[in-house]
């Protein structure tokens, strides 16, 4: 039995020994059990739940999607499908007190073993499987103790029991790995088996020939539930994918999310932002409507622990709008600009500059100093930060909640989140010796993390941090769980250091078109020729002789 299910089961028996307030709320609602999210610092509830002892992930139903660069895969295979007679079932959970949609019970991490058990079986006779990496934490933590490092090493030995292996993630500076795989491809010597990088690194690496293509990599199948194809997508040239994005790799510890002051939103009379956001009405327009009325009522509107660029780097990646088209077997191509986009860059600087909702500090401009500060005493409406910052508010003394970034305009099909350029994407040496080995683990480590890391997260939050339901079922958006959220990948990203044209005509002349008020869809449109230019120049389109 997993981690989490003990550590719930106990707090069940705890809670059930509180028989006066088990009856209050077993006569009201007829649930099995009561928890305290959590208290503001004079002690007293901001508000309680009922709690199944369980995990909240959402309903696993997709929606229709629309059409979108992807990678082209093989049939569906069993790394993508549940074993014969196994099911996925979903359960309403109670609904908390005040909360606008009830979270949804799902054991994610049967879930992930069953993924795991379907894998092909192999044994690695006791060899490890090394992965020097920029952040070893999320792959191979140093101790227990910690509930989620916990569930991470719970995950190792489903993997490491399967292919009688072990794992080993070594923190070694990106600078070094670069040069010692380039030393490893030269001289054909073994270096790792897994390379875990920035993502803002992987276009040095691919463009410098190190890297093998993960469709020639053996017993990998991309469009399995707990790899992100779409990410992935990005890291596409000619007939090449250079990095790996999934359930493994993709940790809260990299993603933003929107807190907002439900106190302030309450007291000004604003609409729920939550319903807002289920309704797929969570716009920029709504957000900067209620950042005036923040404004107007004596409040800053919006704040954020991110500097100049990287807030307006955070803003338009919520449209999920890409500086590039990335597609198998044709050049990467800088995009058009649409009416849509133009307005969103118009917004944003009216929003960051000209408004007077931004945070400014006393300083007259914005500046991310003393934002966090600003929204956990009240003076702040919303605040941008790390998911994992969520903690620092536990003690706040207004209600509060958690957002995804918003739309762009309420068309827009998914809730994109803004992620740090920092967080690892895995990849693997050209000419790896051990390849195999390799993709058997890239798959299994990916099945066996589905999901049922953030549940053992959730798990904590719901216990000692949060105010209400809603927030864990904003979460799964945030972090790509339900099916109405996206991570934002982009090939300027990954590539824009490698290739400095392609950061220059990406991101920075759309943030240069922000600050100064420049006609953005004019700017790409000067740039444009000398971009494919380049680009014809840089990017080989003829497919390969074998074909992978």
């Amino acid at each position: 039995m997993s981690l989490l299910y003990n550590k719930l089961g106990k707090l069940f028996k705890k809670l059930l020994s509180s028989a006066l307030a088990a009856l209050l709320f077993l006569s009201a609602a007829g649930c099995s059990s009561i928890i305290t999210v959590n208290k503001r610092l004079d002690g007293t509830p901001a508000t309680t739940i009922e709690v199944n002892p369980d995990i909240y992930p959402p309903e696993t139903t997709a929606p229709e999607t629309e059409e979108t660069d992807s990678i082209e895969e093989p049939e569906v295979t069993e790394a993508m499908t549940l074993p014969d007679g196994a099911e996925i079932v979903t359960q309403p959970a109670p609904q908390p007190l005040g909360q606008v949609v009830p979270v949804t019970l799902q054991d994610n991490f049967a879930i992930a073993k069953q993924y795991l058990d379907a894998l092909t079986a192999d044994d690695f006779g006791g060899v490890a499987v090394n992965i020097m990496t920029s952040d070893a934490s999320i792959f191979m933590p140093e101790s227990a103790g910690d509930p989620v490092d916990n569930a991470r090493i719970e995950r190792n030995e489903m993997v490491e029991e399967k292919y009688n292996t072990r794992i080993i993630a070594i923190d070694t500076p990106v600078s070094e790995i670069y040069a010692n795989t380039r030393l490893a491809v030269m001289s054909g010597d073994y270096y790792t088996d897994l390379i875990a990088v920035p993502q803002n690194w992987l276009g040095s690496f691919a463009m410098s020939g190190l890297l093998l293509n993960l469709r020639s990599l053996p017993f990998t199948n991309y469009k399995a539930p707990y790899f992100d194809a779409d990410a992935m997508a990005q890291t596409t040239t000619q007939f090449n994918v250079w990095g790996a994005y999934g359930d493994l790799n993709e940790s809260p510890n990299y993603f933003y999310c929107l807190f907002f002051n439900k106190s302030l939103i309450e007291s000004l009379g604003l609409q729920s932002p939550y319903a807002l956001a289920y309704n797929d009405e969570w716009t920029q327009d709504k957000f900067r409507e209620f950042c005036l009325a923040a404004k107007n009522a004596g409040y800053y509107g919006f704040g954020a622990q991110l500097d100049e660029d990287a807030v307006i780097d955070a803003l338009f990646a919520s449209s999920g709008e890409n500086y590039f088209t990335t597609s198998l077997g044709r050049i990467p191509a800088q995009r058009t600009v649409t009416a849509n986009v133009s307005k969103l860059v118009e917004r944003m600087r009216n929003l960051i500059y000209k408004d007077g909702v931004a945070f400014d500090g006393g300083t007259g401009s914005y500046t991310p100093n003393g934002a966090r500060a600003a929204f956990y005493s009240g003076k702040m409406l919303f605040y941008v930060d790390h998911t994992y910052m969520i903690s620092a508010f536990s003690d706040m003394n207004d209600d509060w909640g958690v957002l995804p970034l918003p739309k762009n305009t309420a068309s827009q099909t998914y809730y994109y989140s803004y992620v740090d350029r920092t967080m690892p994407v895995l990849a693997v040496i050209k000419n790896s010796a051990t390849a195999k080995n390799a993709g058997l683990f890239l798959q299994a480590a990916n099945a066996a993390s589905y999901n049922f890391i953030e549940d053992v997260w959730y798990d904590e939050l719901a216990r000692d941090v949060i105010r209400d339901g809603d927030t864990l079922n904003m979460l799964d958006i945030v972090l790509g769980r339900s099916d109405k959220g996206r991570t934002y990948v982009d090939f300027a990203v990954n590539f824009g250091e490698a290739l400095p044209y392609i950061g220059d005509a990406g991101y920075k002349l759309m943030r240069s078109c922000v600050k100064t008020g420049r006609d953005y869809a004019a700017a790409v449109k000067a740039v444009m020729p000398d971009v494919a230019k380049m680009s014809a120049e840089k990017f080989e389109t003829k497919k390969p002789a074998a074909a992978e």
